[in-house]
């Protein structure tokens, strides 16, 4: 679920998850991270909405 132009990143407060909005494709991808590595992997889902430009974790 990789999109173009990643307009904008935030983490979840765990630290387990990256959210990616990618402004030209549509969507905010999802991602999980290895907090002890930093390591990131494809979690196959993501949030389709129209051009999104900025991601706000609300806990």
């Amino acid at each position: 679920m990789r999109g173009r132009y990643a307009a904008h990143l935030a983490l979840t407060p765990s630290g387990r998850h990256l959210f990616s909005a990618n402004q030209n494709a549509d969507r905010i991808s999802i991602f999980a991270r290895d907090a002890a590595m930093g390591r990131l992997a494809d979690t196959g889902r993501s949030i389709d909405i129209g051009t999104p430009m900025c991601v706000k974790i609300v806990p």
